[in-house]
């Protein structure tokens, strides 16, 4: 199945926690911010897709379950105002990190 990645250029919708939501944790807010997501990479998996957030240095800043892939390509669009011509297609083999890294200096100099 194929990978698609995407490099985040601004927040719209985005806040990721790790903990339960407040509303299920007696009133005690203990959830931890995650990093800011820079690298998206929407993956399928059996029956779904996945969008895995990251940073640009590798660390994992949240992820969301989708039943097709235009759900998960609207939930990107709806946290950081991503559209389709800012996806690419992640080849096989790459890591996704080290192909962000090269996808955002080739975008920077033709900027």
């Amino acid at each position: 199945m194929s990978k698609h990645i995407a490099i985040v250029r601004k927040v719209v919708n985005a806040n990721q926690f790790v903990g339960l939501p407040v509303e299920l944790s007696d009133a005690v807010d203990s959830r931890e911010s995650m990093p800011l997501a820079e690298v998206l990479v929407i993956e399928g998996v059996p029956g779904s897709f996945m969008l895995l957030r990251y940073t640009m240095d590798g660390k994992f800043s949240g992820d969301t379950w989708h039943a097709s892939l235009e759900d998960a390509f609207h939930q990107a669009s709806y946290e950081f105002g991503l559209h389709g011509s800012e996806w690419k297609l992640l080849p096989d083999e790459a890591d996704p990190i080290a192909y962000a890294g090269k996808f955002k200096r080739a975008r920077t100099r033709a900027e």
